[in-house]
């Protein structure tokens, strides 16, 4: 394993709220979005007594808010642009990978909004604006939505994780909204359900979720079967296929697990796992850089939010017998959970990146550069 560089932050600032996920807008690249999550104090403090006792987290009702920040990048710096007070706590946002600008907001009450970031214009106002909120939950009270994923190929699905431990798959219509479904369950965990994904190819279509119990589901949305992939020693928190065969039903799985791991699995017929990886802290989020094929050889770069220990960045190679994983950089600055991180290529070119990272105690966000040779 190659030995890791050590990098230094350009510019940090701090938050009004702690920071849950954060993601840079694929239609105006230069702007970012931050996610907060605010527990009143005193629940907080509990909370924070509880995990650091091992405790698991409650559905007891308690009081969360949150907002929306959004930033532009301004070389190793960012200005502050707006922020958009939303009423609950939020736990993850992404953009919609065929419309970029549209963005997905899951929160502590079991709501999905739909908002659009437009490009700023010369009279000035938001640039964040709300499409569409949907509780497609009905009558689920104490809910919490803890993840988002849209579908890579159809324009209007998305599936969403739940803290009871559900993972459900909604259509929405043309204005945002959620359509009525007899029933969107895909399958059931044992425990909080934190992360899901989709299998990169429809040949073979496929959920896939982890959660607080330890295991990897997969649910064949043809058919309905459900497999399971037991092997994490910890809550499966962090899930990114690879189509390293366009055409193919065979893909990369990339896992990541609060016992510190980083997983790497072929799912070419019954998975196998290709290698692993300690990261020095739990693995919270998987953001794909870069990915390379040649041949039967792939090449991965990829950002981890790695909870206590920082940032990282990885460089996986691989092929179908097994895989290297190198730690390129690490970003250490962070004094609380780092869950989460983005980058922004300078100049289209994804070998030379800005980072933004975050933490959620001590409300940080940092800018740091690393090229990756």
């Amino acid at each position: 394993m190659e030995q890791a560089t050590k990098v230094n932050s350009e510019w940090t600032h701090f938050l009004e709220l702690p920071p849950s996920c954060i993601e840079f807008c694929p239609a105006h690249p230069s702007y970012f979005v931050v996610g907060t999550y605010n527990l009143q104090k005193e629940e907080a403090d509990a909370a924070r007594d509880g995990a650091a006792q091992g405790e698991q987290p409650t559905n007891q009702p308690q009081t969360r808010t949150g907002s929306l920040v959004v930033f532009r990048l301004e070389g190793s710096t960012a200005r502050h642009v707006q922020t958009l007070i939303h009423p609950s706590a939020i736990l993850d946002l992404h953009f919609h990978p065929h419309r970029p600008d549209i963005l997905a907001v899951v929160n502590s009450t079991g709501t999905l909004s739909l908002l659009q970031l437009a490009p700023p214009t010369s009279g000035g106002g938001n640039l964040l604006t709300e499409l569409a909120v949907n509780s497609p939950l009905p009558g689920a009270g104490g809910i919490i939505f803890t993840s988002c994923c849209w579908h890579p190929k159809s324009d209007n699905s998305i599936a969403i994780t739940t803290s009871t431990n559900e993972v459900h798959l909604f259509e929405l219509d043309g204005s945002w909204h959620t359509t009525e479904a007899e029933d969107s369950t895909i399958h059931n965990h044992d425990d909080y359900a934190w992360t899901v994904a989709f299998s990169p190819d429809d040949t073979c279509p496929a959920v896939l979720s982890g959660g607080d119990d330890s295991r990897l589901l997969f649910t064949n949305t043809d058919d309905g079967s459900t497999e399971v992939l037991k092997g994490h020693q910890s809550g499966v928190t962090a899930l990114l296929p690879l189509q390293h065969r366009p055409g193919s039903p065979d893909y990369i799985l990339l896992t990541g697990s609060y016992d510190e791991h980083i997983r790497v699995y072929s799912m070419a017929g019954l998975p196998m796992l290709l290698a692993k990886a300690n990261l020095g802290g739990g693995v919270w989020r998987l953001k794909q850089i870069s990915f390379t094929i040649d041949g039967d050889r792939w090449v991965a770069v990829i950002l981890a939010s790695c909870m206590h220990a920082g940032a990282r960045i990885l460089r996986l190679s691989g092929d179908d017998e097994g895989c290297k994983i190198d730690i390129l950089a690490r970003f250490e600055e962070h004094t609380s959970m780092n869950y989460g991180s983005d980058f922004h290529p300078v100049d289209g070119d994804r070998q030379d990146l800005v980072c933004v990272s975050t933490s959620f105690y001590d409300k940080r966000m940092c800018i740091w550069k690393f090229a990756v040779e």
